[in-house]
Formats: C-alpha cells, structure tokens, sequence
C-alpha cells in the first residue's frame, strides 16, 4: 500500500522517543495514550506537527530535540517503514492489534480474553494464512 511509503512524524517520535528512554518509560507511556485519547476522545489532527507537539509537551518529552529527529533521521524512517511493512504481512488490522505466542489479538476488549490464555496456559491458536 503506497501509504505506508511514507511515515508519520508522531510515530517517528514515538520510535526516538523509545529509543532513548525505552518502553516503560512513563512520558513515552503517556504519548502513547495522549496520542490514542487525542484520536478517539478529542477527535484531534494526529498527524498535524502543532498536535503531535502539544501531546509531546503534554507527556513531558522533549519536543524540540524529538520532533527534529524524527523529522531528519532516516533511520527513524526506514524503522518505521519496517514497521509498517511487518503489519502488513503479518495482517495486522485496526487497533488495537497484538499477538501473543503468534496468536493474533485484535480489540480492547480481547485484553481479558488475553489475560484468560496466559493464565490457563494453553497452546496459541493460529490465524489461517
């Protein structure tokens, strides 16, 4: 898909600012549910470099630094592109999306669900190909 040819700035500040602080990090934590909340509660433009600023400020992050990087680091971008290309192929499909032990997880609400099979222990069951 030609979109996923060019990447994002929110999400390339999401990979420098992962990079740099890692995932547990709480401001990275916080830009991540910032830029959710600002998707699905204040119906804001995440792709916009004025909103993807504000939720950087807001998560305490390091906005200038950040936002130049993603905008001037290739190897965000080709990460990224990685990425994208990942989901593609493993059929990866709205949000939120994610496996476990390869079964593929898609929704809020599968998150009890995933609670359920780590606890009971049982094997992953595969998405056909």
């Amino acid at each position: 898909m030609e979109r996923w040819k060019h990447p994002s700035l929110a999400h390339r500040v999401l990979i420098a600012a992962t990079e740099e602080l890692g995932h547990n990090s709480p401001s990275v934590q916080k830009y991540v549910h910032g830029g959710l909340e600002a998707v699905w509660a204040r119906e804001l433009d995440i792709a916009g470099p004025e909103t993807i600023i504000q939720l950087a400020d807001e998560a305490g992050l390091e906005r200038i630094r950040l936002v130049g990087r993603a905008r001037n680091e290739r190897k965000l971008a080709e990460f990224e592109s990685s990425l994208a290309e990942e989901a593609e192929t493993r059929k990866v499909f709205g949000a939120p999306f994610y496996f476990y032990q390869n079964e593929p997880l898609w929704g809020q609400d599968r998150l009890e669900m995933l609670e359920e099979i780590i606890q009971s222990g049982r094997s992953d069951i595969l998405a056909p190909k």
